[in-house]
């Protein structure tokens, strides 16, 4: 009887691992960036004053912008979007300004003439598996 049911589980063993090896259960796979490589985001330029419109469509994505001062002050960003669409996080001078449930978030930096500063629009929710379309507009001001 103790045979049997040795043989019973190793059937029941081999027949898992056969030979239709697509059915079985692998892990996610990450891609791999080489040793002294850089990965790469476009950076578009915007203006301050000008309304940024723009679409995050991947989990774990952002979008980055660049602008130059016109002047000395405090630059404020607001990004607005529908909450019920995700989260976003909001960087300044690649510096977590802010991040929040529910939309708009606003940031603050003090900025100098002529000087350039980035301003990225982020998925806050970057382990997140679901489906993500959220469009948002990004707004920035000198006070």
């Amino acid at each position: 009887m103790k045979h049997q049911a040795a043989l019973l589980g190793f059937l029941v063993l081999a027949a898992a691992c056969g030979s239709n090896s697509s059915q079985l259960p692998t892990s996610p796979s990450v891609p791999s960036v080489p040793a002294g490589t850089s990965t790469s985001v476009a950076v578009r330029a915007i203006s301050v004053g000008e309304e940024v419109t723009g679409t995050l469509e991947v989990h774990g994505t952002r979008n980055v912008f660049e602008l130059t001062a016109p002047s000395d002050g405090t630059l404020v960003a607001r990004v607005s979007w529908r909450p019920t669409q995700g989260r976003l996080e909001l960087w300044l001078a690649d510096t977590l300004s802010s991040q929040a449930d529910k939309p708009p978030i606003t940031g603050r930096l003090t900025v100098v003439a002529g000087r350039k500063y980035r301003v990225t629009v982020a998925d806050y929710a970057a382990w997140d598996y679901d489906t993500l379309f959220l469009p948002y507009v990004l707004t920035t001001d000198i006070q």
